[in-house]
């Protein structure tokens, strides 16, 4: 098992490093910037779909900006706080 695993496909190899990817950005965002009651939670399911469906309507866009995004939809009022203590 693992990448270019013929019996999966290609698909899954690219889906698990996307997948992957994006949970070292969100564990990376919990750790610096979200405390742990405002921690993205891992639900990969709604991660997955959030995720495709940004990426549809950006395509010109990259995957940390889609993830970016995601974290920005699911704790903005949390960030804008954050972001207006950093500026002091």
């Amino acid at each position: 098992m693992g990448f270019n695993d013929p019996q999966r496909g290609h698909f899954y190899d690219d889906h698990h490093l996307y997948m992957a990817w994006l949970g070292g950005f969100f564990t990376a965002t919990n750790m610096w910037v979200l405390n742990e009651s405002n921690s993205i939670e891992s639900d990969s399911a709604a991660i997955d779909v959030s995720i495709r469906k940004w990426c549809d309507q950006n395509p010109t866009k990259h995957l940390f900006e889609a993830a970016s995004a995601f974290v920005w939809d699911q704790r903005k009022d949390y960030l804008e706080a954050w972001f207006a203590r950093q500026a002091r």
